[in-house]
């Protein structure tokens, strides 16, 4: 089984995870905030920080991202120590070229709107125009390019709408949500009867937890190969509409009990 230390190798620095207790029990007792409160403003779920609370140092990057976004914009100055300033300079500006700015009214309406979901996928991709969306989406449609334009996360060139120039960081809640919407939208089933058009598998077993924290590995390896791949090709624009997937995770369904 692998050690904490093991675990936490993926995070910029797994030192980070340590402080967090200590810096949630100071927001708490120093600024009077409470959990929920801590919650709606951070993005964090109130199950998540009552774990780091209980000394759970395995939270995600993106816990961290979010947590210390909120957290630097109420500890104070004479709060914060050398670690935090490295935090602030290092760690949250690394996070926000990869994952995006943090903006959670924008990332709510997406999350509430199948519409804006369509939008933003679709313009990751193609451009799209005005007419299009107002023959497909009606008013909605075209009130949901204003705001996204709004938001800068899509912009216009040429009377059609494309990429903006600024990328959301997405909670786990629409992470699942675009997910689900590629797959439904996107997997071409007909073509999985031919060679080299697509692939998709599925696989359940029953496993221990070495073999399971393995396979989470193997998936982390694998995101770094398909970045570093894409990367290399960024410079020469393709033609093809690539959309991948992947998740891992323990399924608890109605099959074998409750959710844990």
């Amino acid at each position: 089984m692998k050690s904490d230390e093991q675990l936490t190798e993926n995070n910029i620095n797994p030192w980070v995870n340590k402080v967090m207790r200590q810096d949630l029990q100071f927001l708490m007792e120093k600024r009077e905030q409470p959990l929920d409160l801590i919650s709606n403003e951070s993005g964090v779920p109130v199950g998540v920080l009552k774990q780091i609370l209980g000394g759970n140092s395995l939270v995600a990057d993106s816990t961290i991202y979010r947590f210390y976004t909120h957290f630097l914009e109420h500890a104070g100055v004479d709060f914060t120590s050398i670690r935090h300033e490295w935090i602030k300079s290092k760690y949250l500006k690394n996070k926000k070229e990869q994952d995006g700015v943090l903006n959670q009214k924008i990332e709510s309406m997406i999350a509430a709107s199948k519409t804006l979901q369509d939008i933003y996928l679709m313009t990751r991709l193609h451009p799209i125009s005005r007419e299009q969306v107002n023959q497909q989406y009606g008013d909605e449609g075209v009130f949901g390019l204003e705001l996204l334009e709004q938001a800068e996360v899509i912009k216009k060139e040429n009377d059609f709408y494309v990429a903006g120039e600024t990328a959301i960081s997405k909670s786990p809640q629409l992470l699942k949500i675009l997910m689900e919407q590629l797959l439904a939208t996107g997997l071409r089933e007909q073509y999985l009867w031919n060679l080299e058009e697509n692939s998709c598998f599925y696989g359940m077993e029953m496993v221990d937890e070495e073999t399971y924290l393995e396979v989470l590995q193997i998936l982390d390896e694998t995101k770094l190969k398909v970045k570093n791949c894409l990367q290399k090709s960024s410079e020469t624009k393709g033609t093809i509409p690539l959309f991948m997937i992947g998740a891992v995770d323990k399924y608890y369904g109605t099959l074998v009990g409750d959710k844990h």
